[in-house]
């Protein structure tokens, strides 16, 4: 269960320990309780550690470790770190295991072998163009528009706001560049409007190429009716696909 992770992001400004997105975790605890399951995998974002000063957090830990039989485990992964796949998206994962005497096993990690412009399709049709404000962004941040690499607006703008209060507006440092267009290894895909962009393309990523950072085979993914933007925000929501995988190996303790 991959619960909703608004309440606890970092994209979220306003937090509350009851909020209701969190309603799912809940449910996700009294269905192990109830059905016992062999195996559970939980994901959310590293904020549920933090958020309401590590209340949410200290809550979870108590209920997993009131569960009757179960050996349980979480570990901070990251597909550029654990499935060469050049996404950084660290999430927590909680796994455990019913009638276990002995600890869990977690994922090693390995080398980063793909650089994340080597998966956008260059011949793409129908990619969306950034809306004025966000070309405008791109202005002032000093980034020409034939440099590779990936933007994530939303998440960018934050530590490096183009619009900061009470200083001259000034392109981008050397040393910030690389921590607003990204190469090598993409930012998170999330499901935050606009979404990722790909700067020397002049388009936002397409869904297949949301799916691919995400670990998924684009055409073994049965598609939703649903539009291309809407089906990016439902990749940005996914677990991805790589890191489950070897984190399913290891509690199956078969091969990824």
């Amino acid at each position: 269960c991959g619960f909703p992770c608004q309440p606890n992001s970092v994209m979220n400004v306003k937090k509350s320990e009851n909020d209701q997105r969190r309603d799912p975790m809940a449910k996700a605890l009294e269905y192990i309780r109830v059905k016992r399951p062999k195996y559970f995998v939980l994901e959310n974002v590293v904020g549920i550690m933090h958020v309401s000063k590590g209340a949410v957090w200290r809550s979870l830990v108590d209920e997993l470790d009131a569960l009757d039989g179960y050996a349980w485990d979480y570990r901070i992964l990251d597909p550029c770190k654990h499935a060469n796949s050049p996404q950084s998206r660290p999430r927590v994962y909680l796994c455990g295991k019913r009638d276990c005497a002995t600890p869990l096993e977690w994922p090693d990690e390995v080398p980063l072998t793909r650089r994340c412009v080597d998966l956008l399709d260059e011949r793409a049709a129908g990619g969306i163009p950034a809306a004025p404000c966000y070309l405008k962004m791109l202005q002032t941040w000093g980034i020409d528009k034939d440099q590779p690499g990936i933007v994530e607006f939303c998440a960018a703008s934050r530590a490096y706001s183009p619009y900061k209060k009470g200083a001259p507006i000034a392109p981008l440092a050397p040393d910030e560049l690389p921590h607003v267009l990204k190469a090598d290894v993409a930012p998170c895909v999330i499901k935050h409007d606009p979404g990722p962009y790909a700067n020397h393309l002049g388009r936002y990523l397409t869904a297949d190429e949301c799916l691919k950072l995400q670990g998924f085979e684009p055409s073994a993914v049965r598609r939703p009716q649903v539009t291309p933007l809407q089906m990016r925000q439902l990749t940005g929501n996914a677990m991805h696909c790589g890191v489950l995988a070897r984190v399913l190996a290891k509690l199956l303790d078969c091969e990824a």
